[in-house]
């Protein structure tokens, strides 16, 4: 329900604007999209911890690297001193390889059927989800040469790893520990204050926490993945309004982590630049 309104959304680009209108008319409370409710099993998955009160940071700005504005990108992650971006849409989907500083090395086509979403590496493998498929593609390094797939339930969002375990997101407000046959080993809701944190999306794994992307929201949100609250929420919207999105559907979505340089990269699907940020 996050996808080209041309192609496949149910709600009209009028609902779609109406959404985005609410949020950045709401307060910051609202804007980190303490909205919505979850589902009565994901109710009884919220750890009974203390409120925890988000800070709030903008980020630093390190660089300015050109990104391909036909990229709907759904998911980005850095190994080896490389980017690997995963594109979607149907008939349009395909994962990228490029340098460190955006230049494409190689690219491959997803089937026109298939749908791709996040991606992440885990055990030398790339692994790209699909949308609606309940499919995983699993690519060679640093070939891309697609060696296997496997299977999963429901919607594929967002995709990370920890090394142990395989960290996924559906657009709810849970997160998914899956082990490296894709079970589910354990589900962690996750709460901006007291509140349930809806369209979790793009994900990326660093240190005990996940950083995410939400759907329709300039920021992202830095996740403690043992209790399940929001810690720090990162403001992205300067970036947003630098690229002058002349649609909804070009949200900020794509978040990779260079541990040597202690450095994200950070986009948007169909943006014109693809960022290097600095946490203060």
């Amino acid at each position: 329900m996050r996808k080209n309104g041309r192609m496949l959304l149910c709600k009209s680009i009028a609902a779609q604007s109406a959404v985005r209108c609410a949020l950045c008319a709401a307060t910051f409370a609202a804007v980190c999209l303490t909205c919505g409710s979850s589902s009565s099993e994901n109710r009884r998955e919220h750890n009974a911890t203390a409120e925890v009160k988000p800070q709030l940071c903008r980020p630093i700005i390190v660089d300015t690297l050109p990104h391909d504005t036909t990229s709907f990108t759904q998911g980005l992650c850095f190994h080896s001193g490389e980017l690997y971006e995963s594109t979607g849409l149907y008939g349009k989907s395909s994962l990228q390889r490029m340098d460190s500083v955006a230049t494409l090395l190689a690219k491959r086509r997803v089937a026109d059927n298939l749908f791709a979403e996040g991606c992440c590496v885990y055990s030398d493998r790339l692994y790209q989800l699909t949308w609606r498929e309940g499919l995983c593609l699993v690519w060679s390094l640093p070939q891309l040469d697609l060696v296997s797939t496997m299977n999963y339930g429901g919607e594929g969002w967002g995709i990370t790893s920890d090394g142990n375990h395989f960290i996924m997101s559906n657009g709810s407000d849970t997160l998914y520990l899956r082990d490296n046959r894709f079970n589910i080993v354990k589900k962690i809701a996750v709460t901006n204050g007291t509140t349930p944190l809806v369209r979790l999306n793009e994900l990326e794994y660093c240190n005990g926490h996940v950083f995410a992307n939400v759907w329709y929201s300039d920021y992202i949100f830095e996740i403690d993945l043992l209790k399940g609250a929001v810690v720090r929420t990162i403001d992205c919207s300067e970036l947003a309004a630098y690229e002058g999105c002349a649609s909804d559907e070009m949200v900020l979505n794509g978040i990779a982590y260079d541990a040597r340089r202690d450095q994200f990269y950070v986009t948007g699907k169909s943006w014109k630049h693809l960022y290097v940020l600095k946490l203060p």
